[in-house]
């Protein structure tokens, strides 16, 4: 079947309202299934609740990692959190001896069969492993790329099995820390820590918080292995441009845990969905956390179960976060694949899957903070686009005078706002982004920029030299 779009299109976001919709044909499917042992789990991940998913463009999500995590919440981070962590197992690498014949047998087939439409990714259930304690506050960690060493100590020590003692390998702990993560891990399975789901189900993940402007928000999307597609194939889009960028320490977790530890998030074109999801699974956990209520329920009925399979199924899904983790898991396929390894879970990846309608997006601003760069030689190079001119004490309503008038602020080492009003014609190529103004004038001068939500704390970190 042909898409509508080209394969590789990098203007997704400007196609979005055409939804990608196709010509497709119920007669036009493939039938899927897995016959080797790999097994996907489900682990419960703290989402950084200071931030619900925001992005503002390309450059946030090749963002350098944030310097670390404190009770205060300061939100600073690098690319935009992680919501739930699900892992990918392969049995013969866990050593489930626990696991009697008809027991491994009822997981061999954890993808379970369902029709989906040509051209379009595959999203599967799977049995997954989850903890056991349902209370599970000093169990979950934020995101591993915002914590600080002394971030992952505090969460090593609140309890034995939090999950950053598998999911947070430190270069402190030699070269063997990866497979002691897998072994730690295997640990805790044998231990009864955690536990398989006993059939293929999907996890419905919801957010509840007030936003900014004072509504009341409900966010909702599934966790399933979405299919992992070739570059450039289709059915799984791109958003952004993807640069070069170390992924050792997550594919070598990956090889040495036989897990995929990070979802991908993606957001599915496929009308219907946040309806799908709007009945309420088998409660398991919840957390509040900064705010944010975080809950999360089990589908494990067979007929809704392959619902939410067909809808997700029926549409692209655009990758709006994680285009790295995708990479990782297209790498590690084709991996297994070079092994003799045929139809694999390792087709598919961990993905969080929610709507691409605007009641189910909360997005906020990513605001950068230069370092390696004085603030005169910045505000030189700034001056050769902009035009400055006072903006007084930064505050919350910075931010929708910023929209109203079309231009940045910079922020001194005083605390003090200047407005960056672009000069006539110097982005006319250029898209227009904040990010990518700033991208286009800084390219060629030496700097290094980090992320950081929140105009008071991007104050703060300017008066205290950060």
């Amino acid at each position: 079947l042909d898409d509508p779009w080209p394969a590789g299109d990098q203007n997704t976001f400007a196609r979005l309202n055409e939804k990608g919709r196709c010509d497709r044909r119920a007669d036009d499917v493939t039938l899927s299934r897995d016959t080797d042992g790999f097994q996907r789990c489900l682990v419960l991940r703290d989402h950084r609740c200071g931030v619900v998913r925001h992005k503002d463009d390309a450059a946030a999500s090749s963002a350098e990692c944030g310097d670390g995590f404190d009770g205060a919440g300061n939100g600073f981070v690098g690319q935009p959190d992680h919501s739930i962590e699900v892992a990918q197992h392969r049995l013969d690498l866990l050593g489930l001896d626990l696991l009697d014949g008809n027991r491994l047998d009822s997981h061999i087939g954890i993808v379970a069969d369902h029709w989906h439409a040509g051209g379009v990714p595959r999203f599967t259930p799977f049995p997954a492993l989850r903890y056991a304690d349902r209370q599970i506050d000093d169990l979950i960690a934020p995101p591993y790329d915002v914590l600080s060493p002394a971030d992952i100590d505090n969460l090593n020590n609140r309890h034995q099995f939090n999950i950053t003692h598998v999911d947070v390998p430190r270069e402190s702990d030699g070269d063997g820390r990866y497979n002691q993560a897998g072994k730690v891990l295997r640990e805790w399975i044998d231990a009864g820590v955690l536990e398989f789901d006993d059939v293929p189900t999907f996890t419905i993940y919801r957010m509840r918080f007030t936003d900014a402007t004072g509504a009341a928000r409900d966010i909702a999307g599934v966790l399933g292995g979405l299919e992992v597609v070739d570059e450039g194939a289709g059915g799984v889009l791109p958003h952004e441009r993807v640069t070069p960028k170390a992924s050792t320490d997550r594919l070598d977790l990956t090889r040495a845990t036989g897990a995929n530890m990070s979802p991908v998030w993606g957001l599915s074109l496929a009308d219907g969905l946040t309806e799908l999801l709007g009945e309420p699974g088998e409660l398991l956990s919840s957390a509040t956390v900064e705010g944010v209520e975080h809950i999360i329920e089990r589908v494990a009925d067979a007929e809704r179960v392959a619902a939410i399979a067909a809808k997700v199924g029926s549409d692209d899904v655009l990758i709006a976060d994680g285009h790295h983790r995708y990479g990782i898991s297209r790498t590690f396929r084709d991996e297994i694949r070079g092994q003799g390894v045929a139809g694999s879970p390792a087709e598919e990846t961990l993905a969080f899957v929610s709507e691409l309608v605007a009641d189910q997006l909360s997005v906020e601003a990513i605001h950068r903070l230069y370092s390696d760069i004085s603030f005169d030689d910045l505000v030189a190079v700034l001056d050769t686009a902009f035009d400055r001119s006072d903006a007084g004490t930064p505050s919350a309503r910075t931010l929708a005078q910023m929209n109203e008038r079309g231009a940045l602020c910079l922020i001194g080492p005083n605390g003090n706002g200047q407005w960056l009003t672009p000069k006539n014609g110097v982005f006319d190529d250029v898209r227009s982004l904040d990010g990518a103004w700033l991208e286009h004038v800084l390219g060629d001068t030496p700097h290094s920029v980090t992320y950081q939500h929140g105009v008071d704390h991007v104050v703060e970190a300017a008066t205290g030299g950060r």
